[in-house]
């Protein structure tokens, strides 16, 4: 296991794998997350809180499926009021989350294989090929 530098991308090795008749198999991951809040827009007592992750999952083999690509994401957005009197620190509201989205796309070489899957609002949308 370790780290490998790839494009400027940091991909985590997370096996790599021979057995006793010369087969191998490497697979690595990359993930990330971040979060930005816009703060008190333009002081008219509303505020935005985006969220957006994602992770990447590859395998290369010299037996079937030799590769395949997993990469899934997902944003969440929320919002919440001030209330007021304006001048009081403790009167915002409590988050409400008003966007909530997420998608994957997967492929293999043997046998082939291509899925796609999305969540938009808890309404699942899938298919496989």
């Amino acid at each position: 296991s370790g780290t490998v530098q790839l494009g400027g991308f940091t991909f985590n090795l997370d096996s790599l794998s021979i057995d006793g008749s010369g087969h191998f198999t490497v697979q690595t991951s990359m993930s990330n997350e971040g979060c930005y809040n816009t703060g008190n827009i333009a002081k008219l007592g509303i505020e935005f809180e985006g969220c957006f992750d994602y992770t990447v999952n590859a395998l290369i083999s010299d037996t079937a499926p030799y590769a395949s690509l997993n990469a899934d994401a997902s944003l969440k957005v929320d919002v919440r009021e001030r209330h007021y009197p304006c001048c009081r620190p403790n009167y915002w509201g409590s988050w409400t989350r008003i966007a909530n989205f997420s998608s994957g796309i997967g492929i293999q070489l043997s046998p082939f294989k291509l899925s796609f899957s999305a969540k938009f609002y808890g309404i699942p949308v899938n298919f496989t090929i």
